[in-house]
């Protein structure tokens, strides 16, 4: 920390804890993935890509006229997931 430049350390001082580090995090965080999708059938059946919805414990599908509607992962093909 020393090593560092003042501002960096005055960074750490005044968002990190008492020896310049940030702070852990103690309780779950809720997460946001957005992504688009379409609807392949009329009974409401929707492809979208997998990163959207890896690991998602629910989704909510909203559409162009602003509707919600809850829905439930049928299935995820995880070979096609997106990276970087």
């Amino acid at each position: 920390m020393d090593n560092l430049p003042p501002q960096i350390q005055q960074f750490f001082k005044r968002f990190g804890d008492q020896n310049g580090m940030a702070p852990r995090q103690t309780e779950p965080q809720r997460a946001v993935a957005l992504g688009s999708g379409f609807f392949i059938s009329a009974d409401g059946y929707v492809v979208t890509n997998n990163h959207v919805v890896a690991n998602a414990k629910t989704v909510t599908v909203t559409t162009t006229t602003a509707k919600t509607l809850d829905a439930k992962v049928i299935g995820t093909d995880p070979k096609t997931i997106w990276r970087c």
